[in-house]
């Protein structure tokens, strides 16, 4: 089976928003606790998205036919610098945590000033805030994994970001999706931050029908 990286385009628009909604579908058919707002669109959410550098998507050709997507952003604002890395200063600036779709080609004119508020207000931060990699969305059709599709498509994203000169990459997967926790383990990536929750509303439901039986 032939397997294609390829960079998505505005006419691509239709094939990455079906990818998206299958996409919805497989998580929310894992997380339990939420639904999927009726009033989203998520043809219109691709549509945003594809809007370079805020975003890159990449489509994963398999046989003629995109199987699979990759969303892609860069982050910037606090995080842990890993040890023995130096940041450079122009990584640690105030104005690169301010999303680039509203200051556009403004971010890098106002780069100085910017920068000297920040080492009067640096003395204040826990952690520097740097400039890092996100897979915001990844998926695969059920039909194309275990295929080496995925893993195209990893190595691929990955090239992407180290070819912006990124210190880091993050993603965020839910704990019971255990296909998605081996394949990125499988891809190298190490959990680093635990999130962890409670449900109240059972509880609630709980103690309600209690009361209401004493």
């Amino acid at each position: 089976m032939e397997i294609r990286i390829r960079e998505a385009q505005n006419q691509d628009l239709k094939i990455v928003g079906d990818l998206f909604v299958a996409l919805l579908k497989q998580q929310f058919s894992i997380e339990k606790h939420s639904r999927l707002n009726s009033a989203f669109d998520p043809y219109w959410f691709i549509e945003a998205m594809m809007n370079p550098p805020v975003n890159h998507i990449l489509l994963a050709v398999a046989d003629g036919k995109e199987v699979g997507f990759a969303r892609l952003g860069i982050l910037y604002g606090n995080g842990l610098v890993p040890l023995q890395t130096r940041v450079r200063r122009s990584e640690t600036n105030y104005l690169k945590r301010v999303p680039v779709i509203v200051l556009g080609k403004l971010r890098d004119k106002l780069n100085y000033w910017i920068s000297q508020l920040e080492k009067r207000r640096s003395i204040g931060q826990i952690a520097l805030p740097i400039k890092r990699g996100y897979i915001a969305d990844f998926f695969v059709l059920p039909e194309y994994r275990r295929k080496g599709v995925g893993r195209a498509l990893c190595k691929a994203s990955i090239e992407w970001f180290a070819s912006k000169g990124l210190l880091m990459l993050e993603l965020q997967y839910l704990a019971t999706n255990e296909e998605g926790k081996d394949f990125w383990n499988a891809m190298g990536f190490e959990v680093y931050r635990v999130s962890a929750r409670q449900i109240l509303q059972k509880k609630a439901e709980g103690g309600t029908r209690n009361r209401t039986g004493e």
